[in-house]
């Protein structure tokens, strides 16, 4: 296990990114959950599994039997464009698509058809994250109006994940295109996805 690990964490019955390792055999996790009151846990080691790391290969599989999608945009001083969007498996199995723009909590918008998750699935399989997984190739971070991105896929017991600036991952605007068809109230513009402003 490692930074940026992906784990489940079976008592908070969801999932979590490994932001530390501790000496005294800890982990701080950033819960990846819509609902969470509070995003940061440090937990005994022995408490959290980690999830199977799935190249872009395996996206596909993964797909199929989706647990979490997490896309996380941020806008530097363009606050309102910020956001934050989760797509979830219930326990009936449903997908519920989750929004949160700007400084707002998200919230539940929707939950989608069995069509529709099998057109975001379709979508999920054609990502390339692998050469993000540790932040890809950099760029400058000094510009004030940059912006960012993180992105984690889990299901099937394997999770794939990845962060950058200023550059979309392999798939980002085809994801975001689908998103919107979903529901999301976000768009593209200057090759980089924000949320619409006063939208939620």
């Amino acid at each position: 296990m490692q930074v940026d690990s992906l784990v489940h964490i079976p008592a908070a019955g969801g999932y979590g990114s490994v932001m530390g390792l501790g000496e005294d055999g800890s982990v701080e996790v950033e819960l990846i959950d819509p609902g969470a009151d509070d995003f940061s846990l440090r937990l005994p080691l022995a408490n959290v599994g980690e999830l199977e790391h799935a190249r872009d290969a395996d996206l596909e599989a993964l797909a199929r039997s989706l647990a979490l999608l997490h896309l996380r945009v941020s806008r530097a001083l363009d606050l309102d464009r910020s956001f934050d969007l989760y797509v979830g498996r219930t326990e009936d199995a449903a997908l519920d698509l989750w929004f949160g723009g700007g400084r707002r909590r998200p919230r539940r918008l929707r939950t989608l058809s069995a069509a529709e998750g099998e057109a975001l699935a379709s979508t999920l399989a054609k990502l390339a994250l692998d050469a993000w997984r540790h932040g890809g190739p950099r760029e400058d971070t000094r510009t004030l109006d940059g912006w960012g991105w993180s992105c984690e896929v889990i299901g099937g017991g394997r999770g794939a994940s990845g962060f950058g600036r200023q550059r979309p991952f392999e798939g980002m605007e085809g994801l975001c295109d689908v998103l919107m068809r979903l529901g999301a109230p976000i768009g593209w513009e200057d090759d980089a996805p924000g949320a619409v402003p006063c939208a939620l």
